[in-house]
């Protein structure tokens, strides 16, 4: 009743609320409150029933709020940290046949889902990203092996000669033949 009635506004029926509370900052001024109170309790003054009343109310309004502050920070953080695992498992995996289903799987999501905070993070979709990282993984040998362009394009993870070429010119403005020409040390 209090929570349907009273503190409506801090309950979205969308939102999943998980009541994981740290008030040792007591950036909301919680303990002072409380002190307040227990001194109006102690001294039983007239209309003390009416203030604590009104106290408590502002008291879990205050609770309430910072537990979702709290809560949003701590959903954040774990999307924060399945990009930083994908991240580092595209990074090791990236010549590899990868898929959105495939990286969502390993981060125990769904695919759209995964993607949605994948995007929120890098700005970029994982297919985008896969393609650029292997890209950057063509250019790092180009300039610094002596494979051939073929050799890279597998080793990167492409099967398809048309595909890395057109990757690889929309991404770097040039051909692999012309990027190792120009970048060969």
């Amino acid at each position: 009743v209090l929570q349907f009635l009273l503190f409506h506004p801090f309950f979205e029926q969308t939102q999943r609320f998980f009541l994981h509370l740290n008030v040792r900052s007591d950036k909301e001024g919680i303990s002072r409150l409380l002190e307040e109170m227990t001194t109006e309790y102690m001294q039983h003054r007239r209309g003390c029933e009416a203030i604590l009343r009104g106290d408590l109310l502002v008291l879990l309004s205050k609770i309430f709020r910072l537990a979702i502050e709290q809560n949003e920070n701590t959903a954040q953080n774990h999307r924060r940290e399945i990009v930083n695992s994908a991240l580092d498992y595209l990074k090791t995996n990236y010549s590899h046949s990868l898929s959105v289903d495939d990286v969502a799987r390993k981060a125990l999501l769904s695919p759209s889902y995964f993607s949605s905070v994948f995007k929120e993070h890098t700005g970029l979709s994982i297919t985008d990203y896969i393609q650029r990282l292997r890209i950057e993984k063509a250019c790092e040998m180009l300039e610094k092996t002596n494979y051939t362009v073929g050799e890279i394009m597998g080793i990167v993870g492409y099967n398809d000669s048309k595909s890395f070429y057109k990757v690889f010119k929309r991404c770097v403005k040039l051909t692999p033949g012309e990027y190792k020409r120009l970048h060969k040390k």
